[in-house]
């Protein structure tokens, strides 16, 4: 078994239980706090974590959930805190269908993951040392 942790962020919900401040228009997981799409919140914690490699799994609107995705990330790493934070950060982005349950959106992983990963959702914004939870996991 190899030492290696990936990240995986679900990102292919429709969003439906915030759709009075999306409209629609565009992925929750790219709704901004701060001026920072809320993905690279959560892909922070990660990177923290030294966690570089981070796939994502989209769906719903995927194609432009990924266009999107890489304007925010140009942007963002004109920002010298975060260029920094991303400078080794290898995102993946991968469709894992229009309408599809979380478990066949895993599935969409196969042979690309390590044997260690740690999954979260592309909104879940916590403090959570990643670190301090795996060394506990491990006694």
């Amino acid at each position: 078994m190899t030492n290696k942790i990936e990240g995986v962020i679900l990102a292919g919900g429709q969003g439906t239980r915030i759709y009075d401040v999306s409209k629609g228009a565009i992925n929750k997981p790219l709704l901004e706090i701060g001026g920072i799409p809320i993905i690279f919140h959560v892909a922070a914690r990660y990177l923290v974590a030294n966690i570089n490699t981070i796939n994502i799994l989209t769906g719903w609107s995927a194609k432009e959930f990924e266009q999107r995705f890489w304007d925010k990330l140009s942007l963002i790493r004109k920002n010298n805190h975060f260029n920094s934070l991303l400078k080794d950060a290898d995102f993946k982005i991968i469709d894992s269908g229009d309408i599809t349950d979380t478990f066949a959106r895993l599935r969409c992983l196969n042979s690309r993951k390590s044997e260690r990963f740690l999954i979260t959702y592309g909104d879940t914004i916590t403090d959570l040392n990643i670190n301090d939870a795996f060394t506990k996991s491990q006694k």
